[in-house]
Parts: C-alpha cells; structure tokens; sequence
C-alpha cells in the first residue's frame, strides 16, 4: 500500500512574489482612518417581538443531497456557534435519519469494495514471499519435532502399571506443556513456533478438558451400560474411527448393556446370560461361568448356535430335553437367586471389567503418545503447508473470504455491507408540526460531484459526533472505500482502477496516483458521472466534460474535512474505529506478531487524503485551470499562465467549465465557497510538519519530500486566498456595499441582471471573516462588516422579521440557515450595540430551527 500511496504533491500555485493588493477604505474628510466606511443600520423601529410559532422555517419537497448535508452541518455548526446543544445535536441527527432510509445510499460486500482491491494488491508479493519461507520452514521443523518427541517420550515418567484414567491423562497434559516449553529451544523460526504453539494449545486444550469431564463421569458411575455410552459418546466428540473389531465389540457391549437395563424376569436375565456368553471366547467362558455356575456352564457349552437362540428368545421351548431344563431347572433357578440380584451382579461385573479394560487399553496407548503426538503434527503440518499454498495460489478469494466473515459480524446490521455513494436528491419533509421524513429519489448510480463532496464533510461530522459504535464504524469504511475509489488504484494485476477523478480534457487516461507528477492533465469528479457499482465510475467515462466550480470547492471541502480525521499527529475518531483493527481480528486462529499490525495505518490514509486533494489542487496551475488572476495592469491571465508571466497578479476567481469552455461568467458565491474551501484545507493540515507518514517524509533524490512540497503549497494557497479575498471586496463588491451575483470577466465588469439575493451576501460574509482570520488583515473584516451594515439597510424586511433578496422575495430554507451561520460567525466581531440588534434578529429563528422535529 506504500507504493501505491507514494506521491508527488505538487500544490505549488507559483503566486509566491505575489503580494495581493489590499484597498485602505477612505473614510472622507481627508481624514484617513481605519475600520468600517459604514455603520450599521438602526432597526429598533422595526424589529418587533416575534411569535416563533408562526417563523416558516419549514423545508419540504425535492432536495439535492449535497444541500440536504449542507444545511444539517450549518445546524450542527449553529449549535456550536452559540453553544446550543439542541441544534448541534439537531444536525447530527439529521444526517443519521438520511443514512437510515432505504436508498439514500448504494451498500458493496465490503470484500468487494476498494479497500478489499487494494489491499490484496498491495500485500500479495509480501504474503506471497513470506508464506514460501514459512513452506520451507514447516518441512524442516516435521523432521526436528518428530525427534525431540520421541526422545522426550522415551526419557518421560510414564505410568507402569494399569491406574485410574484420569492419572494418565494428567501425564500426558503434563507432558504436552513439558513439550510446548522446549519449543523455544528447537530453533524454529517465530512463524513456525507460534503457530505450533497455538495449534497444539487450541487442539488439546479442549481435549482435555473433554477427558477430565469424561473421567468424573466414567468412574462415578455405577452402571455398566452408562459408562459404555460415555466411550461412544467421547469417540463421537473426538470423531474417533474405531477398528472393525474394536467397533464390533463396542456394539455387543451396548447391547449386552441396554439388555441388564432391560432384566424385569427370569427369562430377560436368561437372554442376557446367552448375549454374553455368545461374546466370550471359550476360555473368557470357563474363566467367568465355571466359577459362577458349573451346572449352567456344563448345560451351555453343550448348545449350538440354533440351540442358544431359542433359549434366549421367550416362548421358545426347543427340543424336549432343553425345554424341560429351560422350564424347569434354569428359569426356576434364576428366579430363586433373584432377578433384581442377577442383573446387579451383572451390571457390576461388565462395569469392573470394562474400566480394568479401559484402564489396561490406556497404559498400552500412553506410551504411544509421542508418537501419536509427531504423527498428528506431521498430519498438521502437511495440512497447514496445503492451505498456505491454497492461500498462494488463490490469494484475491482467500481475503474476500475473511472479510466476508470478519463483516458479517462486525456490519450485522447491513449484512456485511459498506456504504457507498449517495442518491443525488431526496424527497423533504421536515416541519415543526410533524416527524422529518426522507425519501430517495433517482438513483446512487448517477453519482453529482457535489454529493460526492457533500457527503464526505457530512461523513467526516457524524464520524467525528456518532455516538454509536456501529454507525461509527460503518461510517469509517464508508469514508475509507471513498478516498480509495476518488483517487483510483491498481488490482491485483497491476491495472489501473479507474478514479473518480476524471480526466478534465478530451483524454481516455485515467488518473494514475503513482505517477501524478508526471501527467499535465487535470482530474476532478465531473457534474455528473455514472456509476458501476457503490463505488467505482464507468470505466467508459462516457461523462459531459462539465466541471462547476461551486462543486470543485465541495470537493476540496469535503476531502479536507476528512483530513482532520485521517491527520496521523492528531486524535479522532479515526483511532476509535479503524486503528483498533489488526489482522489478528480476522484470522484470530493465528498467532503471529505481523497480524497485530493495524489494517488501516492512519498515516498512509493520511497521505492518500492529502493525494486526492493534491489532484484538485495541482489543477489549479494546469492548462484546464478554472481559475483566473487579475494583475496590477487589470490584464486577467488563467493560473496555469502565472509561471510564465512577467506580471503580478493581486485577485483571482473562479469560472465554471461547461463542455470543456470556461465560462465568462464568476459568481460571487462560487468565488466565496472556493476560498472557504482553501481555508478549511489550511486549517485541516496546520501542524502537518508533525506527520510521521514516511510516504510523505521520505525524500527523492534531489533531496525532497512531499511534506516540503505540501508546506510550500500551503504558503501558496494563503496567497490563493488573499487574491480571491481581493476579487470580493474590489470587484464583487458594488458601490451600496453588496455583492453582485454575477460578473462578466472579459468585459471586467459586474453584472446587474440578478438582483441582489442575501445568502450570497453570507457567503461573502464568510469567506472574507475566513481570509481575514488567516491573514490578519483587517480590512477584509471591515469588508464583511460593510456588507452585514448594507444587508440590514437595503435586505432587512420588517414584515419577515428577516433578510429577503434585492427584488423582495423570500428566502427559503437552505437561505435562511446559510444566512443565520454567516451572521453569527460574524457577530462577535460586531459593535456591541450591533450585536444586540443582531441577536433580536436571530434569536427567533434559531429558537424556530430547534423546535424542528426529527
């Protein structure tokens, strides 16, 4: 995974030397002073105390995904930002409730999800390579064991003469940790000696265990056909294969038992007389019967096999002269001595011999142990050495299967699935009045860039808030298979998966990672892109070459919210749910300290993070750039023109791509959600020279590392943000202090068509509080302070108690939220007195927003 992971971050803007032209506002006067040009507006006529139960902030009907999670995160962050737990928690529910719908998201077998691909690739050489040293090792170690055993056991303290069976058993597990102590002393290698030490200990262990219940049972029983189903019981648990004969004698002991069960008679304890005798040798039957009985030993030895049968079967008299004896000499005989008394004598005479047998049997065979020990290891071994080369030879399914396992436990509640991408819109209802309630619409197979975006920042928030094991989980692997599957990797072939990440221009060739520095395309997640599975783009990119630059800004965003969890110098959630995960929890049988490795290195999940991002960002200075600069001399040049110009850019902005055309037209707000996303990539890797990913630590051969390039490219990105600040506050911003919508970039000059609408006035709010907060220059706050002053001058309505757009119309929900997170980021860097007048405002509707049910 290394390999695959190790790439060139090229994030450099080329703007260093670029020191972006910052306005000093002229208050008039001829006084130069420093702060607003404005003041804010007295609204106390106005504003008038609100009744919440009558604020419309309902949200109902069609909604995108991407704004379905925008909104749940400004309800999460509104929460944060006024310490309301209600609506932090408002908005992590709201993401839970979307992900517990059916088909708002694809699910995958986690075995056939990115990850499983990946890291089959990425591990098969090294299993490969080491397993071939384990083969060679297991064949020297058979002819070592058998050795050691058969010495040990002929120097051992066995038994000499018959004891109780639980006696020889304690030898023998005496012996076996005897045994498993020597162990370090045979020179096996680590592999070998841990696994023969696991196996051993998992085989006997049980069996042991199984011995000493059995012996308990065997010796305090006083009944003969009980104890003889112990031993048929014990051969069943031990799946024992007994001999013919040894099998044989067994079944005529149990029956020979079931029958003194059975004696109520004269007759019954006749029929199990003549069941034993028929079992006996002629000898075993002068040995037992002549002392006994000598009348009935002399009268049964004279009967054949015909003869014997009538005497045990009732009603059967035979010739004249047996019948008389059986009538009168031999039933009557019995019945004197007493049948209760006959079958107690019997029972406890097969019981006495059969434990004298077994105790006998066991001192024979306890001598055999050591050898049965090497034989049973040998058997183990070539066994063990069959799966290691199954395992060689068919490594992509032997993964898959353990996965299979290791996820049907660990995601029980999706059956072993894995979340994917997302439906692109959901059908809406979330009220005060009644219980939200979502609905998917279209399908995850047509996968928008912005969903991709969204749902990754959404991810990362319930990640981060989940409360719930399994939903954290789930949202882990979810997040994992995104990264892999949005940056592309290699199969277990060596060919190419192709990314998410799109070729930009009219090429086949996909994204190749490994080789990023190499390629002058760009890549980025087109608008629209269908799906093959849960995770991965048709390979035929049969996508429209349309790339938006509101989407490409979700993309850095939602990719930089996972940076703060994948950032391996920092704690997160991250070290909750994945790190804790080793090898050894899927093939727990095994016991080797390779397998206590995590399976999910956070630093190289980090680096891969960083990768994806490193894609976005490198387009930047590339030929399909959608981002422009504007220099001192008011020539606009595309930044991937910058190296090569003699001229210093002070602004910038961003176009959206239709058709593989750069657009004429800059929205604000576009402009606006670029820079927060540079922003949040800033903050998501402050501190990153703590990074102990050696992916992006090692240096090449002219003495660099990624991490140099990346800290360059962070220095470069700061600079990004203080043109595209610039653009704002100079050329978006219109002489009442507002945001135009729109700007004609070749004519340079903004557009008047779209009347004024109050949440780009927040994004803009926001985006110039974020350029001031990372460069402390002020007069991007005072910029922002401006347009709050002009929002409640021109876009205040007194009978909506709220904002509306410039040509009245009111704002909807996602609006309205977008709006109340802007003035309240902004609000502690209001006058005081601003401040009250901007709680009066909020207040209400923040209080209407808790009451929203989930």
């Amino acid at each position: 995974m290394k390999k695959t992971l190790r790439i060139f971050l090229s994030t450099t803007l080329l703007l260093a030397g670029c020191a972006p032209k910052v306005q000093t506002p002229n208050l008039g006067g001829g006084v130069q002073t420093f702060g607003p040009r404005y003041t804010d507006v007295n609204l106390r006529e106005r504003l008038r105390e609100s009744d919440i139960s009558k604020l419309d902030v309902s949200w109902t009907g069609e909604v995108s995904t991407s704004n379905f999670f925008r909104q749940a995160q400004n309800i999460h962050n509104l929460g944060v930002l006024t310490q309301n737990s209600k609506l932090r928690d408002k908005g992590i529910s709201l993401i839970k409730k979307f992900y517990a719908q059916p088909k708002t998201a694809s699910y995958q077998a986690l075995a056939l999800a990115p990850y499983a691909t990946l890291a089959t690739a990425q591990t098969r050489a090294e299993v490969t390579e080491t397993l071939d040293e384990v083969l060679v090792d297991l064949v020297k170690a058979k002819s070592v064991l058998r050795t050691h055993l058969l010495k040990m056991g002929q120097e051992y303290g066995w038994a000499t003469r018959p004891v109780r069976v639980d006696v020889l058993i304690k030898q023998v597990e005496y012996f076996t940790e005897h045994f498993l102590g020597q162990l370090h002393l045979l020179g096996l290698t680590p592999p070998v000696e841990d696994g023969l030490r696991t196996e051993i200990t998992l085989q006997t262990k049980p069996y042991f265990a199984k011995m000493s219940e059995f012996t308990q049972k065997f010796y305090g029983s006083k009944n003969f056909f009980f104890n003889l189903k112990l031993i048929q019981q014990l051969t069943v648990d031990f799946e024992v294969t007994l001999e013919p004969e040894t099998s044989r004698q067994l079944d005529q002991g149990l029956l020979v038992g079931r029958g003194v069960e059975q004696i109520r008679d004269s007759q019954g304890a006749l029929t199990v007389l003549i069941d034993v005798w028929k079992m006996l040798t002629p000898d075993e039957r002068k040995e037992y019967f002549a002392p006994a009985n000598e009348d009935l030993y002399s009268f049964l030895r004279k009967q054949d096999d015909k003869e014997l049968k009538c005497l045990r079967t009732p009603g059967c008299s035979g010739g004249i002269i047996d019948g008389i004896a059986k009538k009168v000499f031999i039933l009557p005989k019995i019945e004197k001595f007493g049948v209760l008394k006959i079958r107690n004598l019997l029972n406890d005479a097969a019981r006495d011999y059969l434990i004298t047998f077994v105790e006998q049997f066991a001192l024979t065979f306890i001598r055999d142990i050591p050898a049965v020990f090497a034989d049973n290891i040998d058997t183990g071994i070539d066994k063990k050495s069959v799966q290691l080369q199954d395992v060689q030879n068919n490594y992509e399914p032997y993964v898959r299967k353990i996965l299979n396992q290791w996820s049907a436990k660990k995601l029980a509640k999706s059956n072993g699935m894995v979340a994917g991408f997302e439906t692109p819109t959901v059908q809406l209802n979330l009220t005060k009045s009644s219980p939200l309630t979502i609905a998917s619409l279209g399908t995850p197979a047509i996968l928008q860039a912005n969903t991709a975006g969204s749902s990754i920042m959404a991810r990362s928030l319930l990640m981060e808030n989940a409360g719930d094991a399994d939903i954290g989980l789930q949202t882990a692997l979810s997040q994992i298979n995104k990264l892999i599957t949005i940056g592309g990797y290699r199969d277990i072939n060596d060919r190419l998966v192709p990314a998410l990440l799109s070729p930009v221009e009219k090429t086949k060739q996909p994204l190749d990672l490994m080789r990023l520095s190499e390629t002058t395309f760009s890549y980025r997640i087109p608008d629209k892109v269908t799906l093959q599975d849960p995770f991965h783009v048709n390979p035929g990119m049969d996508y429209a070459k349309d790339f938006s630059a509101a989407y490409f800004a979700e993309q850095i965003e939602g990719l930089s919210h996972m940076l703060k969890i994948t950032a391996d110098w920092k704690t997160s959630s991250f070290d909750k749910y994945l790190t804790p995960i080793t090898a050894n929890e899927l093939v727990p049988h095994l016991n080797s300290p390779e397998l206590k490795r995590t399976l999910f290195p956070k630093d190289m999940f980090f680096a891969l993070n960083v990768g994806d991002i490193a894609v976005l960002l490198k387009d930047i200075t590339k030929k399909a750039t959608p981002v422009f600069l504007v220099t001192l001399d008011n020539n606009i040049i595309w930044a991937d023109q910058y190296a090569t110009s003699s001229e210093t850019a002070i602004m910038g902005g961003i176009v959206d791509m239709k058709d593989g055309v750069k657009s004429n037209i800059v929205r604000s707000v576009d402009v606006s959600k670029f820079l927060l996303a540079l922003a949040e990539f800033l903050k998501a890797t402050e501190g990153v020279e703590k990074t102990k990913s050696t992916i992006l630590t090692d240096k090449d051969a002219s003495g660099r590392s990624s991490l140099d390039e990346l800290i360059e490219g962070r220095k470069d990105i700061r600079l990004l943000i203080l043109s595209l600040a610039n653009f704002i506050s100079n050329q978006l911003v219109n002489q009442d202090s507002l945001v135009q919508s729109q700007y004609i970039l070749k004519e340079f000059k903004r557009s008047n068509v779209v009347p004024y609408r109050a949440y780009e006035q927040a994004y803009a709010i926001r985006a110039l509080l974020a350029a001031w907060k990372l460069t402390k220059i002020d007069a991007y706050l005072w910029s922002a302070q401006e347009i709050y002053f002009a929002m409640n001058k021109q876009l205040f309505s007194t009978e909506e108690q709220f904002y509306v757009n410039g040509d009245g119309s009111k704002l909807d929900f996602p609006q309205k939220v977008a709006t109340l997170v802007a003035l309240t980021e902004l609000a502690p860097h209001l006058p005081n007195e601003s401040v009250v007048q901007l709680s009066k405002i909020t207040s209400p509707w923040l209080q209407a927003l808790g009451n929203l049910q989930n």
